[in-house]
């Protein structure tokens, strides 16, 4: 049985080391070497990036599979009523069987309690027609983009917006 949560710090170790598999096993088309650059330069070191999951700046949701970790989804605190969602990973071992689409609705289901009325995605080719059968929408193509590969901004309007939470 899997279980989402909301990562805790008793999370964030195990989190990290799958964060890094998926980055070198290529769940992602960024090249192997981008792998280095993306875990020590492109996000924040190991620890900011720590902080800001705990603080709430940059929410994560985790997957359990009897006491496994199995997937995750990084998403950014909102802004002005939109939430974006960096990085979503399920081991290969576990893909197909909706872990994905939980992990986008529990993101979903919490953030529309808080008032947002938008959510965002980049992402690349290999997932345009998951993030289409989910209800987002198309908003526009990056040419080579982030290390070079072409990239896809999704969004799926969740609610209306509400321009006095904002403010």
């Amino acid at each position: 049985m899997t279980k989402i949560i909301k990562a805790k710090r008793k999370d964030f170790e195990e989190f990290y080391k799958f964060f890094e598999k998926t980055l070198k096993e290529k769940y992602f088309l960024y090249p192997k070497e981008s792998a280095f650059y993306i875990v020590n330069v492109g996000l924040p070191k190991k620890l900011q990036l720590k902080k800001e999951i705990l603080k709430g700046e940059r929410p994560l949701y985790v997957v359990y599979e009897k006491n496994r970790l199995i997937g995750y989804l990084l998403t950014e605190k909102d802004y002005a009523g939109v939430s974006f969602g960096y990085w979503l990973a399920v081991d290969k071992d576990f893909c197909n069987r909706g872990i994905a689409s939980d992990l986008l609705k529990t993101w979903e289901r919490d953030v529309v309690r808080e008032g947002v009325h938008s959510l965002r995605v980049w992402t690349t080719e290999n997932d345009i027609g998951f993030y289409k059968k989910k209800g987002f929408v198309l908003g526009g193509k990056f040419e080579k983009a982030w290390f070079g590969i072409d990239h896809y901004l999704f969004y799926k309007i969740i609610g209306k917006p509400k321009p006095k939470k904002y403010v």
